[in-house]
């Protein structure tokens, strides 16, 4: 696989976006992690909702 999904936000208020970007480099002494599940804390969620600066 030539690329992965990256999910970005723009700021409070701004939709976030998943789009597919290159696949990093990785070197010898680290690790590309596949991320299988996530959560979002409910401040992170007031945080995107611009309720915090």
């Amino acid at each position: 696989m030539d690329e992965v999904l990256m999910a970005t936000f723009d700021g409070p208020g701004s939709l976030a976006r998943i789009q597919a970007v290159p696949r990093p480099k990785v070197s010898d002494h680290a690790a590309l992690i596949a991320i299988g599940a996530c959560g979002v804390c409910g401040t992170d969620l007031h945080i995107l909702q611009g309720h915090w600066p």
